[in-house]
């Protein structure tokens, strides 16, 4: 039998490396959420100022780190739970919808962006809110001809 101090040492040990572990990869994820939010939005603007090409990179850095994130959290499955990570995932399928349906492309699925269904209902959201605002203010849709269809399609969607 193994003395009582000596096995509340080993205890001791093994709970601190695992909560240094999952600090570290709080940490870690949290600079790449940050990190994805500012490339999602940066995209969303270069959409607005017409600099596709430009968006377009901004949205592939943003889904490396995504993939970075998904790593970086791999061995803390409940740290997915937090709501920065659902707000990087969000902000990114923001910015896929509105490069595809302004500089032109499908639409583009949960699946194919690599993200949960609930950020990407949540980001869909988000990109028909702006085009309701837009489409509301603006004669005939304002600068984009495609947002008051896009609302209306949202509007049809979600029932």
């Amino acid at each position: 039998m193994v003395p009582l101090t000596e096995r509340l040492e080993l205890v001791g040990e093994k709970a601190r490396k695992t909560l240094a572990a999952k600090d570290a990869a709080r940490e870690k994820s949290l600079q790449l959420s940050r990190e994805t939010v500012r490339y999602s939005t940066n995209a969303i603007r270069a959409v607005h100022r017409g600099e596709y090409e430009d968006a377009k990179n901004l949205l592939a850095s943003a889904r490396l780190l995504l993939k970075d994130l998904d790593k970086a959290l791999s061995n803390h499955q409940e740290l997915f739970d937090a709501g920065y990570v659902y707000n990087a995932q969000k902000e990114y399928v923001e910015g896929c919808i509105t490069h595809a349906l302004i500089a032109g492309g499908d639409l583009p699925d949960a699946d194919e962006l690599g993200v949960s269904y609930a950020s990407y209902l949540n980001g869909m959201g988000k990109q028909w809110e702006s085009y309701a605002a837009i489409s509301s203010t603006a004669p005939g849709g304002g600068r984009y001809p495609a947002a008051r269809s896009c609302f209306q399609s949202w509007m049809m969607f979600m029932g």
